[in-house]
């Protein structure tokens, strides 16, 4: 009995594994002609990792294959979650927003560590299909969710509300997040967007 559960775990975590590696290899190829591949170009540190064998021509080409590779694995237990999240991204950047809203929107109910990546990348492709309110509202949940999300969840809140015409929402947006988050990444770009509206 205990040889047959032992063969039953080995054989899904090769199904698991048969699933999710595709995934994160596409995802972590890099694109011709982009900075981080002509780092091995150039001799620089990344070196000793080897230079990448596999590159994609074109964003769009990577983005197509990471697409059409989660597809299977997001059937998979144990791995469906991670696909479902490789696919809503790639459906995003391949501008299809509404498909991408609805990959993220399955995943949002769930409590896991992807959640935030989850609830920005729903945040996005609402907006990218236009419906400001509730990527506004999605962006509020993730700055609630933890306080480290506060920053990033103000400033596309400000970019959504740019989008939206309302651009004195926007600056509101944009102080709340200078006044609380002085040290934030985003400061100077919102320093250049406030003198801008």
């Amino acid at each position: 009995l205990a040889y047959a559960g032992y063969s039953a775990y080995e054989a899904s975590a090769v199904s698991t594994s048969k699933n999710v590696v595709p995934v994160f290899d596409t995802y972590n190829q890099f694109i011709k002609g982009s900075t981080e591949l002509d780092q091995f170009d150039k001799g620089r540190p990344l070196e000793k990792f080897g230079k990448p064998t596999k590159t994609h021509a074109t964003p769009e080409a990577k983005w197509t294959a990471l697409y059409e590779v989660s597809e299977p694995g997001t059937k998979v237990d144990g791995v469906s979650d991670v696909a479902k999240l490789a696919k809503a991204a790639a459906a995003y950047r391949l501008g299809k927003f509404e498909e991408s809203a609805t990959l993220y929107e399955g995943l949002r109910k769930a409590d896991t560590p992807i959640k935030p990546f989850v609830l920005y990348g729903l945040a996005q492709a609402l907006r990218g299909k236009g419906d400001h309110e509730a990527a506004i509202s999605t962006l509020d949940e993730l700055s609630k969710l933890q306080s480290k999300y506060a920053p990033v969840a103000l400033y596309q809140k400000g970019r959504t509300l740019e989008d939206a015409g309302k651009v004195e929402a926007a600056k509101e947006a944009y102080h709340k997040l200078v006044e609380e988050y002085p040290d934030s990444d985003f400061k100077s770009d919102v320093d250049r967007r406030l003198a801008t509206l």
